[in-house]
């Protein structure tokens, strides 16, 4: 990613929409913690401006940051900016928030790390007022929203809102909020647990619609640290065994997947590596 220049990365979006994919994703550190470099890296993009420019090179593909560290973000700012790209992309944009890892990110931003459950659940309550409301009011512990008017709001109602994370926080925030939950360390073996804990939720807060569910078609055999874990399974599916793992994952409940990454030597590569391998589950897969 450091080599490519901006027409590389305008034709990688556009090759990725013409092989067919649904969806472009971008993670985000906005600073990170040297605690876990060795095992992600350090290379992070800002999401909202990566997926808007995702937005303008392409025509008919999703964006959606996947995950933003919502304490980090002010909500007002956030909200503001994903309403617009949702509007001027012609409401393809999504948004997928969680809580992040480590403390040094957040103490470097000023933000509490051991508030940051609590900041996320009342910046969620805001960005979806704002996002519904052109006068809005709000009384909360950390903002007061009064004698103001936000507009534009998103094209989409209501928004695509997903919460990532893999702890039951994560899943009864999700419930609470969300359109659906993201969590980045459940396995197709692990699912029916997880939809029954949703379930049960559900019931408890008075959910309405079912959850939806974005789950990787094949494991990344990662723990919560980011880093290999002893038990991980072999990280080679065929494309026949990938189509059966999504035929699982859809018989479940699933709305959202993603595919194995492909690494490769060059763009030209990457691509031509993309359509020999993932065209033909997608295409078994519509």
């Amino acid at each position: 990613m450091k080599e490519m220049k901006a027409p590389d990365f305008q034709r990688a979006c556009r090759g990725l929409e013409t092989i067919g994919f649904d969806s472009i994703t971008v993670s985000e550190h906005l600073i990170f913690d040297l605690n876990y470099i060795d095992a992600m890296g350090g290379y992070w993009p800002n999401a909202m401006a990566a997926i808007a420019f995702i937005a303008g090179a392409t025509e008919r593909v999703r964006v959606n940051t996947s995950i933003l560290i919502l304490p980090l973000h002010h909500p007002v700012e956030l909200a503001k900016a994903i309403s617009t790209l949702d509007v001027l992309s012609g409401g393809r944009a999504m948004l997928t928030v969680g809580l992040g890892l480590g403390e040094a990110q957040f103490k470097a931003m000023g933000v509490p790390h051991n508030q940051r459950g609590r900041l996320a659940d009342e910046y969620i309550q805001v960005m979806q007022l704002l996002w519904t409301e052109k006068r809005p009011k709000f009384q909360g512990r950390y903002l007061t929203i009064d004698a103001v008017a936000f507009e534009p709001g998103p094209l989409q109602t209501p928004f695509p809102l997903w919460v990532g994370g893999n702890s039951d926080a994560a899943l009864r925030r999700a419930v609470r909020f969300g359109e659906g939950w993201h969590p980045t360390q459940v396995e197709l073996e692990t699912l029916p647990q997880f939809r029954d804990r949703a379930d049960e939720l559900g019931e408890e807060l008075g959910r309405t619609q079912a959850l939806q569910f974005n789950i990787r078609a094949v494991p990344l055999g990662l723990g919560e640290d980011h880093r290999p874990r002893a038990d991980a399974p072999p990280p080679d599916f065929t494309n026949d065994q990938i189509v059966e793992r999504i035929g699982r994952l859809a018989e479940l409940g699933v709305t959202w997947t993603s595919l194995p990454r492909i690494r490769a030597r060059s763009l030209d590569e990457y691509l031509d590596l993309l359509a020999q391998r993932h065209g033909p589950v997608m295409a078994q897969c519509r």
